[in-house]
């Protein structure tokens, strides 16, 4: 039968689709209980990749000629990208391409049988058309996909950020208050909370000013990938030196080695001077500098093994107390602030394209890089897209080859 033969294979016409369209066709579907399963469809996600379906149908019949393909958004954002109606000669093939499958329907039902031999004979099919289908290939964009480690430290920093914000007030209103006492009978339940908090307190103060530095690191590193010169990346020891640079010699050369800076940034600016007092405290955690007066959270002397506080007060509300004094969490905040302050700072050093290239990049989870262009892009929606047809059963749901059973 020729849907088992690809060369006889042809693109419908315009009038035959509109046709085809205008009467509502309904292939092989009618009286179909919606959980009966599909026999004449398929999704198609492991035997064939969308690239190598596309390549070999664009390369046979040129751009796709069905309703999909006129009714898709001039974007990535699409459901369903492509589609190609074709005329095996016993009836209608439609193909369909989403993003990381495509769907096969056929104008009657196939046996596993059946669907493994159709699969099989359309990809000994591609040797035909190599080079046309090199052809294809040679014109398309290659994008390379890749993590964007800043979004994923932003994202973190603000979670961290919230919890350090909320439970910090509530354990400061606390702590603030007459303690509870041992019979009264919120004691233990109160006790629970308290833990709760300083487990969210002691998270948030370990991690946030350790992240908050390399966050602002990351959006050094982002603003130098994609507005660096091309006179500068093209010359690899001056590139590799520029990034390498001290962080404060790599922002005021901002100006300098990349494009899109309308002016530098001054070494005296005040957000800058009031930034760089959170990298010398990240170093200190970073290189395990220990500093006993500095990082004092009270006094106490010893009679022996008698201890002897110079002030009284509640135990535990005491020694609550001793920690927040210690990580100093509205000193936390007030740096995550500032860091943000001084990103925002040199945005505002950038002209208004440069600008939103770079804030668009900052929030996208998988941006792209075009090796041959040197160019970044942002390749898909924020929104990830998926969906499910009932009855509609995928290639790695049929049964294998050697027992499959013409149900």
């Amino acid at each position: 039968m020729s849907i088992f033969d690809p060369k006889v294979w042809r693109a419908y016409e315009k009038e035959e689709l509109i046709d085809f369209l205008s009467k509502k066709e309904k292939i092989n579907s009618e009286n179909k209980n919606e959980f009966e399963i599909s026999r004449n469809i398929l999704r198609i996600q492991s035997a064939i990749s969308p690239f190598d379906i596309y390549t070999y149908l664009k390369a046979r019949f040129g751009y796709p000629n069905g309703i999909q393909t006129m009714l898709a958004n001039d974007s990535s954002y699409n459901m369903f990208h492509w589609d190609y109606y074709l005329d095996s000669g016993d009836g209608l093939i439609m193909l369909c391409g989403s993003t990381q499958e495509f769907h096969v329907m056929h104008s009657r039902d196939l046996t596993d049988s059946e669907w493994h031999n159709f699969i099989n004979c359309l990809k000994q099919d591609f040797g035909r058309v190599g080079r046309e289908k090199s052809d294809v290939l040679n014109k398309l964009e290659k994008w390379t996909i890749f993590t964007n480690s800043y979004l994923s430290l932003a994202n973190r920093c603000s979670e961290l950020y919230h919890k350090l914000s909320e439970n910090f007030q509530a354990l400061e209103e606390d702590i603030s208050k007459e303690g509870f006492r041992f019979g009264d009978s919120e004691f233990v339940r109160h006790q629970n909370i308290r833990r709760e908090w300083m487990d969210s307190l002691n998270e948030a103060c370990i991690e946030l000013p350790i992240l908050t530095p390399i966050l602002f690191e990351n959006f050094i590193g982002m603003v130098v990938a994609v507005l660096v010169k091309p006179e500068v990346k093209s010359n690899d020891r001056l590139y590799q030196s520029f990034k390498r640079s001290n962080l404060d010699v790599k922002i005021f050369d901002l100006a300098m080695r990349c494009n899109g800076f309308d002016r530098a940034i001054d070494c005296n600016n005040k957000i800058m001077k009031k930034y760089w007092p959170i990298v010398d405290s990240r170093n200190d955690l970073v290189h395990g500098n220990v500093d006993p007066i500095k990082n004092s959270c009270g006094v106490v002397y010893f009679d022996g093994k008698i201890p002897l506080y110079q002030k009284g007060g509640d135990r535990i509300i005491e020694f609550i107390r001793g920690i927040v004094d210690q990580y100093n969490p509205k000193k936390i905040i007030e740096n995550y602030i500032t860091a943000h302050e001084f990103m925002y700072e040199i945005l505002l050093h950038m002209n208004e394209k440069s600008r939103f290239s770079i804030m668009a990049l900052m929030s996208d989870y998988q941006p792209g890089w075009d090796a041959k262009r040197s160019r970044f892009g942002i390749l898909f929606p924020e929104n990830l897209i998926t969906f499910s047809f009932p009855g509609v059963r995928y290639d790695v749901d049929l049964e294998p080859l050697e027992s499959a059973k013409d149900l």
